[in-house]
């Protein structure tokens, strides 16, 4: 809401931008305990999750989280593997950052504007297609970045991302861009590191 803007890790794609939400979990290993009972693939993305081991359910650990730290080690381009090895073999507890998907705007047909500032920052908007939508009749999403610089770089690459939709979807139309509302409601703080 536009009182209550939630900060938001994102991640702009060809068709889609995602965004998480940042969350810390503590693993706690039983004695003699030498696995986490996490599958991992390429990308640190979770797999799968064991039943049964200190990953399970009740730790909150889910299959789509993307592993980014481990024990306050930051994994970077790296696998995650390693990290979670050293974690098991400790015993006690460990330390996860993750970043969990929280949703997606998608790009085919849609625009982007620039807003004014709002939450100490540079705002904009996305107005998808409202026929690539899941939940129809989603206004706009809107983002602030933390300075003007950031929010253009975004806005470029939004665009960027708008128009090679339209040629992969064989140029349908996109949506003009003054039919975005100019007063939507925050819903997630970009961050962009």
């Amino acid at each position: 809401s536009a009182t209550f803007p939630s900060r938001r890790e994102c991640v702009l794609l060809t068709r889609k931008l995602e965004y998480y939400k940042l969350v810390t979990l503590t693993l706690l290993l039983a004695e003699n305990e030498s696995k986490l009972g996490i599958d991992l693939n390429d990308w640190n993305l979770v797999v799968h999750v064991k039943p049964g081991y200190p990953a399970s359910a009740a730790s909150g650990v889910s299959v789509g989280d993307v592993l980014i730290t481990v024990n306050d080690v930051e994994i970077g381009g790296g696998l995650a593997t390693d990290l979670l090895g050293g974690c098991a073999s400790m015993q006690g507890a460990c330390k996860l950052r993750v970043l969990r998907p929280k949703g997606e705007v998608p790009l085919s047909g849609a625009a982007v504007t620039r807003l004014s500032r709002r939450h100490g920052g540079w705002a904009f908007a996305l107005l998808p297609n409202q026929s690539e939508l899941v939940q129809a009749s989603r206004g706009a999403f809107v983002f602030v970045a933390e300075s003007e610089s950031e929010a253009e770089d975004w806005i470029a690459q939004a665009e960027a991302s708008i128009r090679a939709c339209a040629r992969l979807d064989g140029g349908r139309q996109l949506q003009d861009p003054s039919a975005l509302p100019t007063s939507a409601d925050v819903w997630s703080t970009l961050i962009h590191e």
